[in-house]
């Protein structure tokens, strides 16, 4: 997510240390431009998910939607990030200025919904880490607090594989949607690639007058190796939760414009402080919806 100021400590006093606390406002947009060809009921579109905003994941995708009759929904997607991620070239630094590093991670998303009729929907996203410069562990190899042979452990390039399976339960008004994730961050390094799950609860109400989307998950990980810096193997729980509301203001034949306030609170703790993370946010917007018939 585009931030309006910089965020993260340039220096830090020690790499055992919990990161501190910074707040800053940021600019998001969510947009979807697409189009139906009605005699295969194909239909190519261009944006990002309101979903992924959330997840702070600037990603936007171009793909095709395809009816499969009874079999369901298909979408497959190419997913790009036209703004790059900023991280630290080397985040193991103490008393010296860190440098930036920019991230892209483009990949693909497969989703099949609406299985044979059910609520049952089915996604595979797989994503590539590539930094510009990744240095992780050179400033404590070239102070002879790491043996160089065990840096490449903390290399962070490499690929991310989630898949999720969700059921969509429709009480009218009231819809209800738990989700399972399975997540494996196969970064090269052994230090920093984990496997771990994710359990999510989503609830709709929807309704003329509003819409509202409260979502709660917890998760677990756990890194495949011992981390050479702490002599640990990184272990994580993740827990957060958010609410948004939806509420049109104006109709049109063919348009709706609505506004949306929301929040989300995150928190992701470790057995090793250097990477606890915690994040809380106010969103507030305008959203206009067109279908041209």
């Amino acid at each position: 997510v585009p931030l309006l100021d910089d965020v993260g400590e340039t220096q830090i006093d020690s790499i055992f240390d919990a990161p501190t606390a910074q707040s800053s406002a940021a600019s998001m947009f969510q947009i979807e431009l697409n189009y139906t060809f009605s005699s295969t009921r194909t239909q190519l579109y261009f944006g990002n998910l309101l979903e992924d905003l959330l997840r702070l994941d600037l990603v936007f995708g171009l793909g095709v939607r395809q009816e499969l009759g009874n079999a369901g929904l298909l979408t497959v997607t190419y997913l790009m990030t036209p703004s790059e991620l900023v991280f630290w070239e080397d985040p193991y630094i103490e008393g010296e200025d860190r440098t930036r590093t920019g991230l892209n991670f483009p990949g693909f998303r497969i989703r099949w919904g609406q299985i044979f009729g059910t609520g049952l929907e089915l996604t595979i996203s797989d994503r590539f880490y590539k930094f510009d410069t990744e240095a992780s562990g050179d400033w404590l190899v070239a102070q002879g607090r790491l043996d160089a042979g065990l840096q490449p452990l903390l290399d962070r390039d490499g690929d991310v594989l989630r898949i999720q399976a969700l059921y969509h339960f429709d009480f009218g008004r009231h819809k209800f949607e738990p989700a399972v994730h399975w997540i494996d961050d196969h970064h090269e390094g052994a230090a920093i690639a984990n496997t771990g799950y994710k359990v999510q609860a989503t609830y709709l109400y929807v309704s003329k007058k509003v819409v509202l989307d409260a979502n709660l998950f917890y998760g677990t990980k756990k890194a495949d190796e011992v981390n050479p810096v702490y002599g640990k193997t990184l272990d994580a729980d993740r827990a957060g939760a958010a609410l948004m509301a939806f509420i049109p203001v104006k109709r049109y034949s063919s348009s709706v414009l609505s506004v949306f306030v929301g929040g989300e609170v995150f928190r992701e703790n470790t057995n090793i402080d250097f990477f606890d993370s915690s994040v809380k946010m106010l969103t507030a917007g305008v959203m206009w919806r067109h279908i041209k018939k």
